[in-house]
């Protein structure tokens, strides 16, 4: 079990079961008091961020994510919603993920970082809502397209861009996974900030 310090600075484990669990789950839905999470690199087991772990944390700037190697898909109200929705981030670095998983952007609009490890992602992983698409920038700096788990790569409404190492360009949009997203591929020597 997890608890937030007064003043809203540092996490303290009251209780850490061995249960195996990797996932970082709904511990800190909610919560307004938290701003930084660098702690999360602590816990060398978990290395997923799914559902709505830092749902409406409304005043989180900042997490650690070193660790995590999969993003997975967002679930509030049925539609979907990224993790991080309804908080104060801006960019995430995540250097080691290798799986995102659907609706990551909807309702979340930030910089995302992608390492050289993404292996996968999902048919919706860029998939955004109609009644408010987000301008998220991905900049994936894995040199071989990741593989799509299922189905066919839907970007519905999605108005950001994704670059990539420029080598990987032509790959990029030629990969069945990727293709539908030709439009709004571009090489990482584009991308200002």
């Amino acid at each position: 079990m997890f608890k937030l310090s007064k003043d809203g600075d540092c996490i303290v484990v009251l209780e850490f079961g061995t249960d195996g669990a990797n996932s970082i789950g709904t511990k800190f839905k909610e919560n307004t008091l938290i701003r930084t999470f660098r702690e999360l690199s602590w816990f060398t087991s978990m290395n997923s961020i799914g559902g709505d772990a830092f749902y409406n944390c409304t005043n989180l700037e900042t997490v650690n994510t070193v660790n995590i190697t999969s993003i997975g898909s967002g679930s509030a109200s049925g539609e979907g919603y990224s993790p991080f929705h309804r908080t104060k981030i801006t960019r995430l670095e995540l250097p080691n993920v290798t799986t995102l998983g659907n609706y990551i952007g909807i309702r979340f609009s930030a910089v995302w970082v992608i390492g050289t490890k993404l292996a996968s992602i999902n048919q919706y992983t860029f998939r955004t809502s109609s009644y408010n698409p987000r301008n998220s920038t991905y900049l994936i700096n894995t040199e071989n397209p990741a593989s799509l788990v299922s189905g066919t790569s839907s970007m519905n409404n999605f108005q950001g861009h994704i670059y990539v190492p420029d080598e990987s360009y032509d790959a990029y949009i030629a990969s069945s996974a990727w293709s539908p997203l030709k439009s709004r591929i571009k090489r990482m020597s584009e991308y200002t900030e």
